[in-house]
């Protein structure tokens, strides 16, 4: 049994590009791509490459009936998808570029053979697997809540994983939020999406200044349920 540093410090960015720099013929199955902020990028069950985040932020949806349902946010050193078992590759991927990106766009195959050759206890994987639980595991808990609660959840979510803390204490949020993200990541409207919010601002817990949403008292906005500390995301630097 392995613990999470441990596989993340065999999976993080700089690892996985080592592995796949020892084949002679990499850049013959993989380039890099520049993605612009709002690009959207559909992903069917039959598609035969991956990404490697370098920097930037990508959102992940599932796409059930033609409507993204949100997923999660990919940031460096992540394979935003990365199916594990081919039987469970998702119809319909949808991910949407939240801050500019430059990617690694690697043949899947490619990869494949790769990581049989260099990652024989197939680290690369279980770490997929740890973050498909976690992710998993954040969309039961928005189902079973309060729409309140939902709000706040994912705005600590959004601070442990990007957000900035300052000499105040205080949790900058990421640029790429918006009241029109809040309500896709919650699943509400805007309109009632903006109603909490208000609500939040009036208690002095979050504040926002010219497009900057900043976190004004994060213990009061934490969210106490089901699972501990649900909010870690696909960290591996």
């Amino acid at each position: 049994m392995y613990n999470s540093e441990y596989i993340n410090s065999l999976t993080n960015y700089n690892r996985v590009l080592l592995m796949l720099n020892k084949s002679e013929d990499f850049y013959e199955h993989s380039h890099q791509l520049k993605l612009k902020k709002g690009e959207k990028i559909y992903l069917d069950a039959h598609r035969d490459h991956c990404y490697l985040i370098q920097s930037g932020f990508i959102q992940v949806s599932n796409v059930i009936d033609d409507k993204p349902n949100f997923l999660y946010i990919s940031q460096h050193g992540d394979f935003p998808v990365l199916p594990v078992v081919s039987k469970y590759i998702p119809k319909e991927v949808r991910l949407e570029v939240l801050a500019d990106a430059l990617v690694w766009v690697i043949d899947f195959q490619f990869l494949k053979n790769c990581l049989l050759l260099e990652d024989p206890k197939n680290f690369v994987l279980i770490s997929q697997m740890e973050n498909v639980i976690i992710d998993i595991a954040r969309v039961n808990t928005l189902a079973q809540i309060s729409a309140q609660q939902r709000i706040q959840y994912l705005l600590e979510y959004l601070a442990e994983n990007f957000g900035i803390v300052d000499g105040k204490g205080y949790r900058l949020l990421p640029p790429f939020l918006t009241y029109n993200k809040l309500s896709e990541f919650s699943n509400l409207s805007k309109s009632h999406t903006i109603k909490i919010v208000e609500k939040l601002k009036e208690d002095g817990l979050i504040t926002i200044k010219k497009g900057q949403w900043i976190i004004l008292d994060i213990d009061a906005i934490r969210v106490s349920h089901f699972f501990v500390a649900p909010f870690i995301n696909r960290k591996k630097y």
